[in-house]
């Protein structure tokens, strides 16, 4: 896969990715630290992140559930406009 970082000092502030590319796609996923939120820097990460993986010759996607407000919003901003409804057939939570 491919990966971008914010850092402030030593800090991770943001980190965008994007699964390896699988038939010419890559799905993006962003993580940015609570106290940095709403400030631009998702935004950033993944517009960059986006750029390389275009450079890269993959096209991109991005995946959320519907109650995930601002990673809905995220992903409008950058572009993404095709919404789709699907059912979750299997879930399985993360081992503690």
């Amino acid at each position: 896969g491919l990966a971008v970082c914010i850092l402030h000092g030593v800090e991770t502030v943001a980190e965008a990715y994007a699964d390896m590319d699988i038939l010419g796609f890559r799905e993006i996923g962003i993580t940015t630290q609570p106290a940095y939120r709403k400030q631009g820097f998702a935004t950033m990460a993944c517009a960059r992140l986006i750029q390389l993986c275009e450079e890269a010759g993959s096209r991109t996607y991005w995946d959320c559930v519907r109650l995930n407000a601002g990673s809905a919003a995220l992903a409008r901003k950058l572009g993404f406009q095709n919404q789709r409804t699907y059912r979750l057939l299997a879930w399985f939570p993360p081992k503690e």
